[in-house]
């Protein structure tokens, strides 16, 4: 993360004999290509490497106090996919909806929020 120089030769060279996916390509090349945002996801990385939340814990939470829960996901995300939160509705189905947007990993970006607030009303 603070010489990345090496990793954009060697993942150009990939790119140029199409060993790595375009969108894998495309996000290196803006994460990691500009220093800020290379920090900022560098802190992100690190912080979230922390968390460990107790599912278990919180499905039983979400039953005894009837929480609504809506997880929303991106359709062509290739990071965090849907099959994710599908298992973790089970158990908690009458309380757990799962909505699928026009999106990619930037699922929380300002251009999808009135496809977020639709899905929620029509959900709710």
């Amino acid at each position: 993360m603070k010489h990345p120089g090496w990793f954009f030769g060697f993942l150009k060279g990939l790119n140029k004999l199409r060993l790595v996916n375009v969108s894998i390509y495309k996000f290196v090349r803006h994460y990691i290509g500009d220093p800020v945002v290379r920090r900022q996801l560098y802190e992100r990385w690190t912080t979230l490497r922390k968390l460990k939340p107790r599912i278990p814990l919180i499905k039983s939470l979400v039953r005894r106090f009837k929480t609504p829960v809506w997880l929303i996901y991106g359709q062509h995300d290739r990071i965090i996919l849907p099959v994710r939160g599908e298992k973790f509705s089970r158990g908690i189905e009458d309380h757990c909806r799962i909505v699928i947007i026009e999106s990619g990993h930037q699922v929380l970006h300002e251009k999808h929020a009135i496809a977020i607030v639709n899905a929620l009303k029509a959900e709710g």
